[in-house]
């Protein structure tokens, strides 16, 4: 079975997202390496990176993620959030190198009105700057992934189109290898307009994307509170949203996405909570 999880939180140290990812039996796990709502990052000693290190060897956790946090806006024409946006890609990065972590996932941000092709070259210069920056000091780069937009406002990415572009031009002169690749969110490309309860729905995303569709290696499974292109981003309990359970089920088996390790951030409420989520995920993939 492919690895499949929840985001989990690190409080009291980066070892206790793995931990209560352990408890429940999962073999993939996302956490916030920062408070996600700061520009300020936290000291991280070897001892946390050692110990993190020797409990991901040792347990059944497969694949490792890192989301970003929600100030990055990497599209941004604000010369200044730009930089700081950069800055801490770079260092989130660089923080998963030293834990050994898969993948960072990050949102592209908002061009604030300032244009979609101003957005995407900003877009592009600062994935640049961050691959570029990180070397690798034990076992090799983590690998960068875009996550798909909802759409609303003035952000980037929700088309997969774009994605192909962004890809393209990073590509440009360097190796295919030190790209990045894209995290598909259920959730976000329904509410795009992507109807991925279909075989044509989800086709739309694989050509858009072309030579690129391989690199989709990580999945958001989400269900979606809102219908199809309602442009919000608004997550719901497997099988409970406009996506449904049969629709998840077949985005699931898809043969481009059958294999990719899974990701849930559904909603912990009085509606659910991740035992439940975790039910009816295991229920979809078995078929």
């Amino acid at each position: 079975m492919r690895p499949f999880g929840f985001h989990q939180s690190i409080s009291g140290g980066y070892h206790n997202a793995l931990l209560s990812a352990q408890k429940m039996g999962l073999t993939a796990v996302q956490f916030f390496s920062r408070n996600p709502r700061g520009w300020k990052g936290r000291t991280v000693s070897q001892e946390e990176i050692d110990q993190f290190r020797r409990l991901s060897a040792s347990s059944d956790i497969i694949t490792t993620v890192i989301h970003t946090n929600y100030l990055i806006n990497i599209a941004s024409p604000d010369k200044e959030i730009w930089r700081k946006s950069c800055q801490v890609l770079i260092e989130e990065l660089a923080v998963a190198e030293r834990l050994g972590v898969d993948y960072v996932v990050t949102h592209l941000g908002s061009h604030k009105g300032r244009g979609r092709e101003l957005g995407l070259s900003n877009v592009v210069k600062a994935v640049k700057r961050a691959l570029g920056e990180v070397e690798p000091t034990g076992g090799g780069k983590p690998v960068l992934l875009m996550e798909n937009s909802a759409g609303a406002g003035n952000l980037v990415g929700n088309r997969f189109g774009e994605l192909g572009e962004i890809m393209d031009e990073v590509a440009k002169g360097g190796c295919l290898q030190e790209c990045p690749g894209i995290c598909i969110d259920s959730a976000h490309a329904f509410a795009e307009g992507y109807d991925v309860r279909n075989a044509e729905g989800r086709r739309e995303i694989f050509d858009q994307l072309g030579e690129y569709a391989d690199r989709i290696l990580l999945i958001h499974l989400n269900d979606s509170k809102t219908d199809l292109a309602s442009h919000h981003d608004r997550h719901q309990h497997l099988g409970k949203g406009f996506i449904g359970e049969e629709g998840l089920s077949s985005f699931l088996h898809d043969g481009n996405l059958s294999t990719q390790p899974v990701i849930m951030e559904t909603p912990i409420d009085e509606g659910a909570g991740d035992e439940d989520n975790l039910e009816v995920f295991l229920r979809l993939e078995k078929g």
